[in-house]
């Protein structure tokens, strides 16, 4: 399922279509080495702009990702995704953050890599505690957080709502007969997830759900044009 390139293409640090899994893991691992207890999952431009530096050097850019890219299309303009910050003459300013998590899950969506590959790696960017398994309100996190992040980044359709992301997760724990109140593990999560992303495709007559329009589409976050 999900098969990709056999060749190794050039990585271009502006555009996240040609990244491989590799560097949307080295930019989460750096952000994660440089966060320790002082960064959140709100992320400020300077922040982000440090870490696409340090893993995705580019000696004669044509693009500045974090500027042209991740802010214009991640950044939300409401108050509790702006923070206060010092603007160097004794006063304060809005300094705007993205969710860092809704970055990574997209930028894993996007880049090449098998569906499997992609699948674990978000996987693992919601088991914060990293038990190898997730509560039912992770699990909503994981769903609503990609697709969000996905949206954003395709600038295209929206993602579900809280009672769609709450029937999903039901379906996921009623599939194994868990109760809402247990972790779920990771293999039921990945299994569970491919299992009903294949079903997603064959139903739409989809031969593979690698891109990430289609990825948009079998989860109703854009409209089927198969269906007008």
């Amino acid at each position: 399922m999900g098969n990709v390139p056999s060749l190794k293409l050039d990585v271009m640090p502006g555009d996240p279509v040609t990244w491989w899994l590799d560097e949307v893991r080295a930019l989460r691992d750096e952000y994660t080495k440089a966060s320790g207890d002082q960064w959140s999952f709100a992320a400020s431009e300077k922040q982000l702009k440090y870490v696409f530096e340090k893993v995705l050097p580019d000696p004669s850019p044509t693009k500045d990702i974090v500027t042209d890219t991740i802010f214009p299309r991640f950044v939300d303009d409401t108050p509790s995704n702006t923070t206060d910050g010092p603007t160097g003459a004794g006063g304060k300013f809005r300094q705007a953050r993205v969710n860092v998590l809704e970055v990574w899950a997209a930028f894993a969506i996007v880049c090449l890599e098998t569906i499997e590959a992609k699948a674990e790696f978000i996987f693992d960017l919601f088991d914060f505690n990293r038990q190898g398994s997730l509560s039912h309100t992770e699990v909503m996190l994981l769903f609503g957080t990609t697709l969000s992040g996905l949206t954003r980044f395709a600038r295209r359709g929206d993602p579900p709502d809280d009672d769609t992301l709450t029937a999903w997760a039901d379906h996921l724990y009623d599939s194994f007969h868990l109760d809402y109140r247990v972790r779920v593990s990771k293999d039921q999560v990945l299994s569970y997830y491919l299992e009903r992303l294949a079903g997603l495709c064959e139903r739409k007559g989809l031969e593979t759900c690698q891109t990430y329009h289609i990825f948009l589409m079998v989860h109703d976050c854009v409209p089927d044009p198969k269906a007008r």
